[in-house]
């Protein structure tokens, strides 16, 4: 009977301790975007040949309005990393990303879709089935 009860309560353990908070969903208005990195992979429709472009991306968010990101094409080991920087202004569920320079990747409307503490999935346009993504994981 002893056993059965440890071992129980090690089973309880387990399965208590088992999941982080920075696992749970929690909602857009609670990310913390100030002074964070994030790591991750931008899957950005291309309207001119109505096809997907994937890219490695870091985001670096300096401050609440803005910071710069660095990006290449995914796979390609030897090309070096694009840096741009950017504006951005959050608002409960969307990062508005703009700069002063043309041909920014990422500027316009952000819908933040799926967050945790630690993972961010952003989309251009949520509704539709042409809409570019970043997902994204807390690396600072």
């Amino acid at each position: 009977m002893k056993k059965l009860f440890i071992l129980f309560s090690f089973c309880l353990l387990l399965l208590s301790g088992g999941c982080s908070d920075d696992d749970k969903e929690i909602s857009p208005e609670d990310v913390v975007l100030n002074q964070t990195v994030w790591k991750g992979t931008f899957h950005k429709y291309e309207y001119s040949t109505n096809d997907y472009s994937n890219y490695d991306i870091i985001i670096t968010f300096s401050s609440v309005e803005g910071g710069y990101y660095q990006i290449k094409p995914s796979g390609s080991d030897n090309s070096k990393y694009e840096e741009v920087s950017f504006d951005c202004r959050v608002t409960e569920k969307i990062i508005h990303i703009y700069g002063y320079l043309e041909n920014i990747p990422l500027a316009g409307f952000w819908w933040i879709t799926y967050s945790t503490h630690n993972k961010l999935t952003l989309k251009t346009s949520p509704e539709t089935t042409h809409s570019s993504t970043l997902s994204l994981t807390k690396v600072l």
